[in-house]
């Protein structure tokens, strides 16, 4: 008896966390090649063409300079982007500034796929919900 608490005790809370893992799909829309599109934080946009889907995982950093604010720096974006194809997967964690030149990209599974950025842009001292976050995005066939 006394041998069958410690192993209870083991047993409980895996029992418990295994109750709780739950697999949730995040929400789906579908884009197109050669146009651009924005994908909702937290949701997966899926090409038209079948052959890529790229899920708007996180906002890594938003530290863009609000309108109305005086900064000392323009700021810049940051997320994490989930691309798989039909023979890859891949992270992806573009920045983007608006002083930069160019946008950045990947390439993967024979697609480029360009960031353009995050909206809303800040303004004042309001905060940006993550549910009102959107990643602009373009997808081409290479």
């Amino acid at each position: 008896m006394k041998a069958f608490f410690p192993v209870l005790a083991l047993l409980l809370p895996l029992m418990w966390n295994s109750c709780d893992e739950k697999t949730i799909e995040a929400p789906v829309s579908e884009f197109q090649l050669d146009k651009s599109f924005e994908l909702a934080l937290g949701h997966r946009g899926e090409c038209e063409c079948g052959g890529i889907s790229i899920t708007f995982e996180k906002v890594l950093e938003d530290s863009r300079c609000p309108v109305g604010v005086d900064c000392v720096w323009i700021g810049q974006v940051k997320a994490r982007l989930k691309i798989k194809t039909s023979t890859e997967e891949q992270v992806f964690e573009p920045s983007y500034s608006l002083i930069q030149s160019s946008f950045p990209s990947v390439q993967i599974g024979g697609y480029s796929v360009m960031f353009f950025g995050l909206s809303p842009y800040p303004e004042g001292e309001t905060k940006i919900r993550d549910e009102d976050y959107r990643a602009s995005l373009m997808v081409t066939k290479l």
